[in-house]
Parts: structure tokens; sequence; C-alpha cells
């Protein structure tokens, strides 16, 4: 979404194409009001950054189970303790998956029943009309690469197993 905390920070073209606060709002309000009329809605609360002085807590909403195992292996799982300290309250980033639904192409800037809309101000992500899980770690990583470098912090795409 392009608005005046975006608009000359993102590079808009092809690839990042701008999208009204209205438009993104109605897109959200579609988002939920089909995974509000699921029989089951699943919700992964993680964390993103693996250096826990400078974490993002994410909570996800889904109607895909595979979605929602997809996210618990993709972010940092708190412990119980960090469950009932970090994430009874608000969380830093939402993410409402609801691809299952397609967009509206009669939204002012929607082209296409598939749409990944990103709100960098309000730290939200709505998916609607794909269900390729991948979406939500992109989303991730792109909101990753626009918040830590303003912290100072270098950003990498990569991942380590330990043996």
């Amino acid at each position: 979404m392009q608005d005046v905390t975006t608009t000359n920070e993102i590079w808009w073209g092809d690839v990042n194409i701008p999208i009204s606060r209205d438009s993104h709002n109605l897109l959200e309000q579609i988002a939920l009001n089909y995974l509000n009329t699921r029989p089951r809605l699943y919700v992964v609360d993680g964390y993103a950054g693996w250096d826990p002085t400078c974490r993002i807590k994410i909570r996800v909403f889904c109607s895909r189970v595979y979605h929602a195992l997809f996210m618990r292996n993709m972010l940092i799982r708190p412990t119980p303790e960090e469950l009932e300290k970090d994430f009874a309250g608000e969380v830093d980033y939402h993410i409402f998956n609801a691809g299952e639904m397609s967009a509206s192409t009669r939204i002012p800037g929607v082209t296409s029943e598939t749409c990944v809309s990103v709100n960098l101000t309000d730290q939200k992500m709505v998916i609607l009309g794909s269900q390729y899980a991948g979406e939500m770690k992109k989303g991730v990583f792109g909101m990753m690469h626009y918040i830590y470098p303003k912290r100072g912090i270098l950003t990498l795409h990569t991942s380590a197993n330990e043996g």
C-alpha cells in the first residue's frame, strides 16, 4: 500500500504496484469476512528474526492447516512463557491469509483476483486468490527488509541448522 510513509521509501513500479489505503482496507475487509465464515481458523504466533533484542512478533490468521504448519515451521516458535508475555497483547505484524477467496477487481488498483497487499504503515498483510504458502514468507522477508535497515540492522535471507 502506498501512503505518505512509503511513497518515497519503496521502489514503486511493475513489481511493487501502489494501491491506496482505501483499496487495501477493502481487501482486508474481504479477507476478514471470509476468515470469519470458516469452520476452522488457525492462528500462529511467532517471531521473525533470531536476535531476541530485535525480533518482530507476527500473528498469522489462516483457514488452511498447511498454511499454519508452514508458518509454524518458518517463524521462531515462542516458548509458553514468551507466548504469555509477548503475545498476550498487541503484536507487531498481522497476516490475514484468505487465499481461497478471490480479490475483487472492482476495487481501484486491483487488476487480478490474486492480490497480496502489504500495508507497511499499519504492519498488515492481506492475501487473496493465492494458496501458495510462500506468499506469507515473502511478506515477512519484505517487511523485515523494510523495518530492519531503519534500525541500522543488515538483513539477510538465510537460515542455519544446528546438527
